[in-house]
């Protein structure tokens, strides 16, 4: 068996109807909905299959279409060369009369079949200060480990987006069959393992499934809009965990992160050694005799932004001005640019601290746009860190294209900005939009990540 020969399995549906005659529901499957008409079953057959040869690798496209209503649905799966990574994702489309529910959209559904082998799901989870505990249980028949995040912004926290699974007796490092299973995802997300048997034959099974979570309700599609699953990627080892972590390290640096294969830069960041309680001199004092020591950066943390009542300063703390991204002249009154040339100047790039998805309420940007935070209507608006920290909604381009703009006037006072810390310190405990329409509140948590993505997207492109 392989990741590919994985990945390739039949991708069911939920309430999917079984060929040949026989009238038996799919209990276990990757993608559930309910139609315009409120039919909740789907019978997908394959139209077309293409294979793409790339630089990198391959992309097999394999499209399905309901019999009996315009919905279709397009597995992507993509081989890479160098590692033995396998990356799958959906794309869901439909013209019916009116909106389709989404219950489920996984971007990873497929069972294996296992020979009365013990199976056991290792997971990580943890919160702040004690991240990544790894936890493992074993799967028991007729039984489903899940393993859910619905913080909304930090996916790391309650459980990690990673997880494997074993099959058999004695598997560690080096020894033992392992399926490893990473959700390209920073969002809501849902990873089970359930273990059954099929109706006929008895044959034993193992299923296991990987996507956005939708139990916070259906995501609500309109005809003629492509919803598109974020990618998970797997990886099929014979040959214990050790060997599906370093696949997905080769990835990572290969593919997914930015300069992965290089070495990051030693760095002092300004935090701990002056938290909000800094002036210009402060910094270059810092930063003198850094290049010496073998550092290569410098990183102004928090504490450099807001004005006026909202000044992000040692009097108000972390209670203030978040959002409001312009430099506090008071305490650097030549501005980020002149404050880079230091940096370079002892030889070292220069990094700064920022926090775009999040505001204050003692903010100038929540004074002139209260609906940009992510609220409900009708219930007392929850705060978070501070006592005044909330989260933004990205799920408006409006919200979106207003950060970007503030991001963008700040990152251009300094040509040799080098580094960005984008921080995240506040979960979604406020899950309404303003933009939304009431029936799609449900699709908050998919568009809010996917307006993150947008934001990022433009940042990089720039820079």
């Amino acid at each position: 068996m392989t990741g590919l020969e994985i990945a390739l399995a039949g991708y069911l549906a939920f309430g999917q109807l079984i060929p040949q005659g026989q009238q038996e529901i799919v209990k276990y499957g990757g993608l559930q909905v309910i139609h315009a008409d409120g039919a909740v079953t789907l019978r997908l057959k394959e139209t077309d299959r293409t294979e793409t040869a790339e630089p990198d690798g391959r992309h097999i496209a394999i499209c399905l279409r309901d019999e009996a209503y315009p919905f279709s649905v397009t597995r992507h799966v993509k081989e890479w060369n160098d590692c033995a990574v396998v990356e799958t994702w959906v794309e869901i489309r439909h013209d019916e009369k009116g909106p389709v529910k989404l219950l489920r959209a996984d971007s990873f559904a497929s069972a294996l079949a296992v020979a009365n082998a013990p199976v056991r799901v290792l997971g990580l989870n943890g919160g702040w200060a004690s991240e990544a505990n790894v936890r493992e249980s074993e799967v028991a028949l007729g039984q489903t480990v899940s393993l859910v995040s619905r913080h909304g912004t930090r996916d790391a926290w309650e459980s990690n987006a990673g997880f494997m699974v074993s099959f058999g007796e004695g598997v560690d490092e080096t020894r033992g069959r392992v399926l490893g299973l990473a959700l390209e995802w920073t969002g809501t997300s849902d990873k089970r393992v359930s273990r059954f048997c099929r109706d006929r034959g008895q044959e034993e099974h193992t299923s296991v499934f990987a996507g956005v979570d939708m139990t916070t309700g259906p995501y609500t599609l309109d005809p003629g809009v492509s919803f598109v699953t974020p990618r998970a990627a797997l990886v099929w080892s014979e040959s214990g965990r050790g060997e599906v972590s370093r696949q997905f390290h080769r990835w990572a640096r290969n593919h997914v992160m930015p300069h992965g294969c290089e070495l990051r830069p030693v760095l002092l960041n300004s935090w701990e050694g002056s938290y909000f309680t800094f002036t210009e001199v402060t910094l270059t004092n810092m930063m003198n005799g850094v290049a010496e020591m073998g550092g290569e950066m410098f990183v102004l943390d928090d504490g450099w932004f807001g004005w006026g009542e909202y000044a992000r300063d040692h009097k108000n703390q972390d209670t203030v001005g978040l959002g409001d991204w312009m430099v506090n002249r008071e305490k650097l009154p030549h501005g980020l640019g002149w404050l880079a040339n230091e940096a370079n100047s002892r030889g070292l790039k220069f990094g700064l601290w920022v926090e775009p998805e999040m505001t204050n309420v003692k903010s100038h940007l929540a004074d002139a746009h209260p609906d940009w935070i992510l609220r409900e209507a009708n219930r007392p608006l929850a705060l978070g860190r501070g006592g005044t920290q909330v989260v933004l909604d990205y799920t408006n381009p409006a919200v979106r294209e207003g950060t970007w703009q503030m991001l963008d006037r700040v990152f251009g006072e300094s040509a040799s900005l080098a580094y960005v810390k984008w921080d995240s310190n506040q979960n979604i405990v406020n899950p309404g939009s303003a933009y939304l329409a009431a029936d799609r509140q449900p699709n908050l948590w998919y568009d809010y990540t996917m307006g993150l993505y947008d934001v990022l997207a433009k940042c990089r492109a720039k820079r």
